[in-house]
């Protein structure tokens, strides 16, 4: 099913758009943390963002002759590691701010295009692999999002392999939002709260959970909503579709393991 109210679609774009203009002229893994709404506390420590990017090239199968695809690149926070491990990257997203901060980040091999995941301006089969992190969580329905699934594999080679990661699991969603709160207070305890020593532009809401709970106050600017999946969902878009999908655990340091989930799709060989 889908959403028949699109206004989440503005909310998105105003979100992304917005952060990408307020970055400098050269950004940082920081600065590219906070467009993609991640706390750069967490998501810029070397260690676990090394752990991610590496669990991302093992899922889709890549190394450094592979053309990969990602969609909701924003600033270009995944591109930072993915695109220097592979022969080529293309980053689609929808806001123009976001992009240009990204191609600010000046990857020589990397190449960043405003465009609708549902119509990717690429031939079919051209590419080894796509990925879309951490994006469904923005999309108050699967049906809104499986069309980027269908396109995703269009543009893959047999064989290939559609990564969805990251998925908020339905299921666990009550114990996830525990888990957010307290994590946030270790944060907070580790390094401040927020605002504290630490740049406001790089500091994010984690997941918008927060301010569900009541434990911050909403942003004057445009935000994002935090939504969950089942499992069965992908099932079911992998059946109609006749490709496989099998499903996995999110990279071994996230601090939310257990409650997120990766959907891995792969075309069959023809």
């Amino acid at each position: 099913m889908s959403s028949s109210n699109e206004s989440w679609k503005a909310s998105l774009h105003s979100f992304f758009d917005q952060r990408g203009r307020a970055l400098p002229s050269k950004p940082s893994l920081e600065d590219v943390c906070f467009v993609s709404g991640r706390d750069s506390r967490l998501w810029s420590a070397p260690v676990l963002y090394s752990d991610l990017v590496k669990s991302i090239l093992t899922s889709i199968e890549s190394h450094a002759s592979s053309t990969v695809v990602e969609l909701g690149c924003a600033a270009g926070f995944l591109a930072y590691g993915v695109a220097p491990a592979v022969k080529r990257y293309f980053g689609f997203d929808i806001a123009a701010g976001a992009l240009a901060a990204a191609q600010r980040l000046a990857l020589p091999n990397a190449e960043f295009r405003k465009a609708d995941g549902r119509t990717l301006p690429l031939a079919s089969a051209s590419v080894d692999a796509a990925f879309c992190y951490d994006v469904i969580t923005n999309f108050p329905e699967f049906g809104d999002f499986e069309p980027l699934i269908e396109e995703m594999l269009r543009v893959v080679r047999p064989g290939g392999i559609a990564l969805i990661g990251s998925v908020p699991e339905r299921a666990y969603q009550v114990a996830y939002e525990a888990r957010v709160a307290a994590f946030a207070a270790e944060l907070d305890t580790r390094y401040g709260p927020v605002g504290t020593g630490i740049p406001l532009r790089n500091v994010r809401f984690i997941d918008s959970v927060l301010v569900k709970l009541g434990l911050r106050s909403a942003p004057a600017a445009p935000s994002i909503s935090c939504y969950y999946f089942d499992r069965a969902d992908f099932e079911t878009c992998a059946s109609r579709l006749g490709v496989a999908v099998r499903f996995a655990d999110i990279h071994t340091l996230n601090p939310y393991r257990g409650f997120r989930f990766n959907a891995v799709f792969q075309r069959s060989l023809e």
